[in-house]
């Protein structure tokens, strides 16, 4: 009988950020590659459109059926999917995020009979389902070059973004930065080090997409989900290719704070970007105390950062800037202090408020033989307030959080239709969210 494999998504129990699963595309981009049939299950995307995914998968009748699992949330339901699946006889395998970097936890959640692959698959999946390989525990040990990287298989594409969703890319992976609280420094090789596709490669890949979306009546919008898209100049450069080919799209990506900070000519740059196509930035700026950024391997200049994040939003690009307020050398004064900075420069919300310091396995600031991710310790006075704020913040936490999920795609629809009504209304709604959470915050500190 001939190797089919089903590669399936389980669902999580937040599927607020509902995307297409890029992973799972590519690794079935890279088994078609190989002449090894195979087929993308995803439950999220099944339950909104009224489809049983198991029935589907049992009428597929594949050989093998590989799990991804990027984080603890979904464990429950691939747990339910394995004992479901039981008895088709299909060999099971599992990979994704969660699997590479927790390890240990996950082979102490899954049964024995379940080969677990780390890393990206893409060499070692193949391997597997030809019977060329098998342990318990996989690296992929040889994952492909960059400008070999498979082309992802987007079968159901038009479904996702009937339903809201926006075309995800790689055009990179791993990150220059070094972050003690990271667990991608601490991968096994290759998978901390750096690697970039080839822009042109990226832009050309972008037109066909950009035309198969205005086809289908949908707007050209894409995220990049790297971890660190690169410098300016690689952000300028895809706008230029972009302009080459007379592709109009928009989109969103991550650039570190400290390739944000260096730029040169801010201002002019980033007006460039913008009408590139370039609508919203993640950054990580951590924290506002230069000591504790060293501490973490993070030796940012803050000033600077945060007068780049205000250069971009005089762009009219939106800014998402990933913080941790609480960690175990905070103080109280400190914390309402930072808040206040925060604040006065646009970047406090619910979110950040809630936003403490978690021990992940296999950054080298979580402790020997944590199989899960863990809370850091506070100081007494400040755990204390940590519950307070928790306990005050959750209901606006409940309201900001389906909004920001919103927010990408509207500035992104806005860039490209001219109509700023809905961004300005969300914008707005933000906002007042944020205002409450600042004043919440710092009454309980």
């Amino acid at each position: 009988m001939s190797a089919r494999v089903a590669l399936l998504r389980p669902r999580a129990r937040d599927a607020l950020e509902f995307q297409e699963p890029l992973g799972l595309e590519s690794l079935a981009g890279q088994l078609a590659r190989e002449g090894i049939a195979c087929e993308i299950f995803d439950r999220e995307l099944d339950r909104r459109l009224g489809r049983d995914t198991l029935d589907a998968v049992r009428a597929y009748g594949p050989t093998h059926v590989g799990i991804t699992l990027m984080c603890l949330s979904e464990v429950a339901d691939a747990q339910r999917l394995l004992v479901k699946l039981s008895d088709t006889g299909a060999e099971l395998i599992m990979g994704g995020l969660l699997v590479t970097t927790a390890t240990a936890r996950c082979e102490a959640l899954f049964p024995r009979r379940v080969t677990l692959v780390r890393g990206e698959g893409e060499t070692v999946l193949p391997r597997v389902v030809r019977g060329e390989t098998r342990a318990r525990v996989l690296l992929d040990e040889a994952p492909l070059a960059p400008g070999d990287w498979p082309q992802p298989l987007r079968p159901r594409l038009e479904s996702y973004l009937s339903l809201g969703g926006v075309i995800c890319l790689r055009a990179s992976r791993g990150c220059a930065g070094a972050c003690l609280f990271c667990a991608t420094p601490g991968l096994p090789p290759p998978y901390g080090i750096r690697a970039e596709r080839p822009i042109p490669a990226v832009a050309d890949e972008m037109a066909l997409l950009a035309r198969r979306a205005r086809a289908g009546g949908f707007l050209p919008v894409f995220q990049f989900v790297d971890d660190d898209f690169g410098t300016v100049e690689r952000a300028e450069a895809l706008c230029a290719n972009l302009n080459r080919l007379g592709v109009r799209a928009a989109f969103s990506l991550e650039l570190r704070g400290a390739t944000l900070a260096a730029a040169t000519d801010q201002a002019t740059r980033f007006a460039g970007l913008k009408a590139g196509g370039l609508c919203r930035v993640f950054l990580g700026l951590e924290n506002l105390d230069p000591a504790t950024l060293r501490r973490w391997g993070k030796p940012l200049d803050p000033p600077a950062v945060l007068r780049a994040v205000a250069r971009l939003g005089e762009a009219g690009i939106l800014a998402h800037v990933g913080y941790i307020l609480w960690h175990p050398e905070i103080t109280l004064p400190a914390l309402r202090e930072q808040v206040r900075v925060l604040h006065a420069n646009g970047l406090f919300s619910p979110k950040a408020a809630l936003s403490r310091l978690m021990l992940y396995p296999g950054s080298r600031l979580c402790p020997a033989g944590v199989t899960g991710p863990l809370p850091a310790p506070l100081p007494r006075a400040c755990e204390a307030a940590w519950e307070r704020v928790s306990a005050a913040i959750t209901p606006l936490m409940e309201a900001w959080t389906p909004l920001a999920a919103r927010l990408p795609d509207a500035a992104c629809r806005a860039h490209l239709t001219g109509e700023g009504a809905d961004l300005a209304a969300l914008s707005g709604q933000l906002q007042a969210l944020n205002n409450q959470a600042c004043e919440v915050t710092l009454r309980c500190l």
